[in-house]
């Protein structure tokens, strides 16, 4: 029993809870989307991007911090960074040359996400901390390129995405955010202790809870209209998956101190986006 706790705690540290979540979230707007058979191919580079996304920015956090990490995560990757970062670039190779398997309007859209961001974060780069710490925040960045992920580049596939379709990318991009603002709110004080630039530090805890109440709003408005819009069994597995995900991080959100034990919020956090594996067996 300890060995597999150990391995779990292993697995969420390296986020490979939040990678299979990517992939069957992907393989979910696959299936609302009509793109069958699954693309494995692709849902494997997708899941290896999320990982080196990941990776990389803990091991910038760690790099940047002041003193030892409090988080387990970080502290994770602040013991084994002279492992995670020969493997963080074998890995960038790895997705460099079986990307160019991928669908010809995919590699491309990937490519032209990476350029953008590429650019983006040059820019807020040269920007004075205090400057850019009023617009620039890494959680609702890191929300919408994991939305740009999962969801488009499944709809760049797609021969028609359907008016669902397109509602499910809203509020799956709303729940990515939600997610973030959430660990950003609840680990306010190890950012604030350390110096990490975060949402929460920048709008304050009372800010952020107000946020987190307006995102659970807009999710419940937009879920009540998408049920309208839902199409075949498919789609309504699709709208009751993400209620689902809404209905948890929700509660998390409201009732954020019985989860703050053990870091419960991180593994509920995370895990509700593995709601959607049905998709990898259906």
């Amino acid at each position: 029993m300890q060995r597999l706790k150990r391995i779990g705690k292993i697995a969420q540290a390296l986020s490979l809870d939040v990678v299979l979540g990517a992939i069957c979230c992907s393989a979910m707007f696959c299936r609302l989307m009509k793109i069958t058979p699954l693309p494995w191919g692709q849902l494997a580079v997708l899941g290896g991007t999320v990982l080196l996304i990941y990776t990389t920015d803990h091991q910038s956090d760690v790099h940047k911090m002041k003193g030892l990490p409090l988080t387990d995560r970080h502290r994770f990757h602040w013991r084994n960074r002279r492992l995670l970062r020969p493997f963080a670039a074998g890995l960038l190779l790895l997705l460099a040359v079986t990307s160019l398997w991928l669908p010809r309007v995919v590699l491309l859209y990937g490519l032209g996400l990476a350029a953008t961001v590429g650019a983006y974060l040059l820019a807020v780069s040269r920007l004075p901390s205090a400057k850019a710490g009023k617009w620039f925040h890494k959680e609702i960045l890191i929300a919408v390129l994991y939305t740009a992920g999962v969801w488009g580049s499944v709809a760049v596939r797609a021969a028609a995405p359907g008016r669902f379709a397109w509602l499910s990318g809203a509020i799956f991009g709303l729940l990515a955010l939600q997610n973030l603002m959430l660990f950003s709110y609840l680990e306010w004080e190890e950012d604030v202790s350390q110096g990490q630039r975060s949402v929460a530090r920048s709008w304050g805890k009372t800010g952020v809870r107000g946020g987190l109440l307006i995102l659970a709003a807009l999710l419940a408005g937009l879920l009540l209209a998408g049920w309208w819009w839902t199409d075949g069994s498919t789609g309504r597995a699709v709208w009751i998956t993400m209620a689902l995900m809404a209905l948890v991080l929700g509660v998390l959100s409201a009732f954020p101190a019985p989860f703050r034990q053990h870091a419960l919020y991180r593994w509920l956090g995370d895990g509700v986006f593995l709601l959607a594996a049905w998709a990898l067996f259906r």
